[in-house]
């Protein structure tokens, strides 16, 4: 996949006029909870229908339980911390912040930025080619038959609603020197042209080349020039 920037394009000057990304990202961990919750309750009823004694109907009794306290607290928590718009990416000219409720919780350099990523994955990875590999392996089963498959879906309906569109590979992934990263969900196509925008502009990346990571992450390439 190749995709490369018009060097005629007006330039933003990005500390008056910031480029802010709200962060919703927090949705998808929520979607998966849930559904991992109701799959609980989904197993624990048909072991209870299915060996029908005391032993089974207690421990069952325990999981729906569980299951609905801590679903309970994820409903709580919607609106202040899954869905909270105070949640913000703000990129300047030299920085990238990750904030909250205006309190600035990641700041990273422009300088100090070694790699930069366009990915399919959220916050629940770590982002060096090793640990992604071995992790994937690790839990391959599971990852492949199950995680990825629920949150592709919730990707996918998250952007249908949202904004109409079908868009997976979203999140704009930066790591610094010091292996320090900010994870930027791109909400519509439009942030998403806002956010390569940014990058070719401050970062003189202008070309995406993919990598082999199960085709779920796609690497840029720093390509330096003059403006």
């Amino acid at each position: 996949m190749r995709d490369n920037f018009n060097i005629n394009s007006k330039l933003r000057d990005y500390d008056i006029n910031p480029l802010v990304i709200k962060d919703y990202s927090r949705l998808f961990p929520f979607v998966f909870n849930m559904i991992c919750y109701i799959f609980c309750v989904i197993l624990a009823i048909y072991f209870m229908i299915e060996k029908h004694n005391l032993g089974m109907y207690i421990g069952g009794t325990h999981v729906i339980i569980g299951c609905l306290i801590f679903g309970g607290i994820e409903l709580f928590k919607f609106n202040k911390f899954y869905c909270n718009p105070n949640f913000k990416f703000i990129l300047s000219n030299n920085k990238i912040l990750e904030t909250k409720n205006s309190e600035i919780i990641i700041d990273l350099d422009k300088s100090e930025v070694g790699l930069t990523y366009i990915a399919m994955d959220d916050k629940n990875a770590k982002y060096n080619k090793e640990s992604f590999i071995i992790g994937w392996f690790l839990v391959f089963p599971a990852n492949i038959l199950f995680i990825q498959p629920v949150l592709i879906i919730s990707k996918i309906l998250f952007h249908l609603i949202n904004s109409g569109e079908f868009m997976l590979f979203d999140s704009f992934i930066v790591v610094d020197d010091n292996g320090k990263f900010i994870n930027i969900m791109a909400n519509n196509k439009k942030e998403f042209a806002e956010l390569k925008q940014y990058f070719w502009q401050t970062l003189k990346i202008n070309k995406f080349e993919p990598t082999l990571f199960f085709h779920y992450t796609y690497q840029f390439h720093k390509e330096y020039g003059d403006l």
